[in-house]
């Protein structure tokens, strides 16, 4: 085993921003419609208020919805807007974070969200479809919290918190107002929930019970009303049980994130990014088309194959399914390197001793076998997205090779279907091992 130092985090944070940053963008037309011309003819007046955002809409009018919205992003905020004009119409209790609401009072927000909540929900009531679904699953959730993010930015802006000056965090150059706080507390809120809730809905899928998709996903949309129509009536009671789905879900994050990792990238990154390629967005890979972490790229340049595998068992220093990288050196050796959380990489070398080098295709996931005696001892899955350079990577390789050479590039719909019906196999898990 050998360790360096210096390795940047994953690149995996910048997608995730710049994913948030496009969900930004396309939903804040929808969301600002209607609202500009009011927000104008108001500006002044709420800037003269004399109280800021807080004092004006109580905090766990704020916080409260959090919970259904992360457990179902889409079904929440359609359900928010209903409510903002049942309240309105004086058939629900007050809530001044509904209540005049330019934005959630919106038919055009309503519907937008009624139709991508039956767009998103429908296929996960099948394992034949929802793959499909689980795909996207990871842009409704980042959709979610640049919904709440506007809303909330613009009750602040129309109930007088444009004009608040004062600063409630700062640290060196970074300061912060109680209304962005807010954000970053529901934003950070909204995706550790959503994270296990992914989790769980990925277990089920992988269970052999056939119902029991559509049995989950029925129960998830009982809990999101139960949960939202426990704000509408009594928020602080709303708020605290939110908090309380937070601690719980915070234990389990760590090693939650690393698998939903695993799972969004090997399980169903094949079909997100053949829904890019058939829209001109994706670019098929290649052996060396994965971008090492800056210091693994200064230490081994013009690597013969970079691939991200997942280890299929806990090793030293390689905790089980951690995003890692298969690297062929410019000299011809192999070996294992991952990341460190806060700087720095762990490097395994493989060496002939440790045993034979075979690449196997499987039906969901392809996977790297290190036999000793006929036995894997070791195993690291990858995902099918590289189906279109597997040739290539066998030959650069140098592996032995077992299993038929799989198709080159299908449609998103057939790789959902066929995980589907795998999903439906009582020996399905042997897949993921």
């Amino acid at each position: 085993m050998r360790k360096s130092r210096g390795a940047p985090p994953e690149l995996g944070v910048t997608r995730h921003l710049v994913v948030m940053g496009l969900c930004f963008g396309l939903l804040i037309p929808c969301l600002l419609f209607g609202q500009v011309d009011e927000m104008n003819r108001k500006g002044s007046d709420s800037l003269e208020k004399g109280s800021t955002f807080a004092s004006s809409i109580p905090i766990a009018e704020y916080i409260g919805p959090l919970a259904p919205v992360a457990l179902s992003p889409f079904f929440g905020i359609t359900m928010l807007s209903g409510a903002s004009f049942l309240v309105d119409a004086g058939l629900l209790p007050d809530n001044a974070f509904l209540q005049g609401s330019k934005t959630l009072n919106n038919p055009l927000v309503f519907l937008s969200f009624l139709g991508l909540t039956v767009f998103t929900s429908l296929p996960k009531f099948t394992k034949v479809t929802k793959p499909m679904a689980q795909a996207i699953d990871q842009l409704e959730a980042y959709a979610g919290i640049a919904t709440i993010a506007v809303m909330q930015g613009i009750s602040t802006i129309q109930f007088g918190g444009g004009g608040e000056e004062q600063v409630v965090m700062q640290a060196g150059i970074v300061s912060m107002t109680a209304s962005t706080l807010l954000m970053v507390v529901s934003a950070v809120n909204i995706f550790v929930i959503n994270t296990i809730k992914f989790l769980f809905e990925v277990l089920i899928w992988l269970s052999p019970v056939p119902a029991i998709d559509a049995l989950f996903e029925s129960a998830l949309k009982v809990i999101c009303s139960g949960l939202m129509a426990l704000y509408i009536f009594s928020p602080t009671l709303a708020t605290l049980l939110n908090f309380i789905i937070f601690f719980f879900c915070l234990l389990l994050f760590k090693w939650a994130m690393r698998m939903t990792n695993y799972y969004r990238i090997v399980l169903f990154g094949p079909i997100l990014k053949g829904m890019l390629r058939g829209i001109g967005l994706g670019k098929e890979p290649t052996a060396t088309s994965t971008r090492l972490p800056k210091d693994l790229r200064a230490a081994y340049p013009e690597p013969q194959v970079v691939l991200p595998v997942y280890p299929g068992k806990k090793l030293d220093g390689f905790p089980k399914r951690v995003r890692s990288f298969w690297i062929k050196t410019k000299d011809g050796n192999h070996l294992i390197a991952r990341n460190k959380p806060f700087g720095g990489y762990v490097t395994m070398e493989v060496v002939p001793e440790m045993g034979e080098v075979k690449v196997v295709r499987g039906f969901i996931a392809h996977s790297i076998r290190i036999d000793q005696g006929g036995v894997a001892a070791f195993k690291y899955n990858f995902s099918r997205s590289y189906n279109p350079c597997f040739g290539e990577l066998v030959d650069k390789m140098g592996a032995d090779f077992t299993g038929e050479a799989p198709e080159g590039d299908s449609s998103f719909k057939e790789m959902s279907r066929r995980m589907g019906e795998a999903a439906r196999e009582s020996d399905v898990r042997g897949e993921y091992a």
